[in-house]
């Protein structure tokens, strides 16, 4: 492409972007939205069951996709797909249209992964992927960032509705870079070699089954942190949106810093299970917000943006480390497969558990997934 590291960094970070931003809006919006469509927190919950399930549908595919397609190709349809969910979710009037358009937005979220592995195999030498990848990873909770922090605010002058509309115009601007930037090339055939599952390596199924129990605790956090603080901590909107804010902040930062040293570390299991150990303490800390006040909150917000925020960019990494370079698409396919399912059952789970027994309980079980999840890297280590 004849990007410098950087821009190409950037322009990675404004690809993983998109996808997600209106899952967080509509996350950072929540109070808003439940109150003016009468969902209950439930159907809250199983928003995020449908946009990760579509992910996880079509993520397999994506992957194959975005190995036998021009990347131009594949990024246009990113961008375009994109719009077109935040302007559905902005002008939904009912429950069914807003599944519609988080629907759209897990389809766009299933290619973001695969297309921009291939483009950091490709274009960048191995020393240089963690601080890459880290970034790329990191336009995720820059959607998160910019959905907390700007958002609730913008609702409160003119409407939900219109706050996510105007969203739209960042999802938009993708759109030149990709056509004047990116070439029209096409792939080379080793794109077209199959990876069966004998060929897969143990460490993707490892991946796999840790990014779904990643996705269970980061997507539960993130859909009802919110709703926490504005029903059982009496917090205002702005300030319930303000946490979104702050884990996307903090996101940010996570990725980069861990991205970056990431790179130099040879076995990343280490790495994996510390963070989750540090999640754990984190969801504990929110927990205990409810007795110990609402400091605990930003405190527990902080250091899950530190930690379990950051896996997911560690998860990449060693993708990329131990998929053959022609298979990288499929390979990040099959471990966003286990993240996307975590991603769809968590927020729902979650909901369930709030609705039966309260938001204490959610937050017990989720720290009990994170538990889950120091148990299978010590197993895997063992492997």
């Amino acid at each position: 492409m004849g990007w410098s590291r950087g821009a190409l960094s950037a322009y990675l970070a404004l690809v993983m972007a998109v996808g997600p931003l209106l899952h967080y809006s509509v996350s950072a919006l929540g109070p808003l939205i439940v109150e003016s469509l009468g969902l209950t927190a439930t159907q809250f919950g199983s928003l995020w069951l449908f946009t990760f399930g579509a992910a996880s549908v079509c993520t397999i595919t994506a992957g194959v996709v975005a190995d036998i397609l021009n990347e131009r190709v594949v990024l246009i349809g990113i961008f375009v797909l994109a719009f077109a969910a935040v302007m559905i979710g902005g002008v939904a009037g009912s429950y069914g249209w807003l599944l519609v358009a988080l629907s759209i937005s897990g389809a766009v979220q299933s290619l973001s992964n695969p297309v921009s592995n291939r483009l950091v195999a490709a274009q960048v030498e191995r020393s240089g992927q963690g601080v890459v990848l880290g970034t790329k990873q990191s336009g995720v909770q820059g959607a998160q960032l910019f959905a907390g922090l700007v958002l609730p605010s913008v609702a409160v002058i003119v409407g939900w509705r219109y706050a996510i509309i105007g969203s739209g115009l960042i999802v938009a601007a993708g759109l030149l870079p990709t056509l004047r930037l990116v070439p029209l090339s096409m792939p080379d055939s080793s794109r077209h070699d199959p990876l069966s599952p004998g060929q897969v390596p143990a460490a993707v199924w490892w991946l796999s089954g840790y990014a779904f129990l990643l996705g269970i605790v980061v997507q539960a956090t993130n859909v009802y942190l919110p709703l926490y603080l504005y029903e059982e901590l009496e917090a205002s909107v702005t300030r319930a949106g303000l946490v979104a804010a702050v884990l996307g902040g903090f996101g940010v930062l996570a990725r980069l810093l861990w991205g970056g040293l990431a790179g130099r570390v040879t076995d990343l299991r280490r790495l994996l299970s510390g963070l989750a150990v540090v999640a754990l303490v984190a969801v504990a800390a929110v927990f205990a917000a409810h007795r110990c006040g609402e400091p605990l909150v930003w405190v527990g917000a902080s250091m899950f943006s530190f930690s379990a925020l950051a896996a997911n960019a560690i998860i990449m990494l060693a993708v990329v480390r131990v998929v053959p370079s022609g298979s990288v698409g499929r390979g990040t396919g099959r471990v966003s497969l286990g993240l996307f399912l975590g991603f769809m059952v968590g927020p729902l789970l979650a909901g369930i558990v709030v609705d039966r027994w309260g938001f204490l309980s959610a937050w017990a079980a989720v720290a009990g997934v994170a538990a889950l999840m120091i148990a299978l890297v010590a197993m895997w280590r063992r492997d």
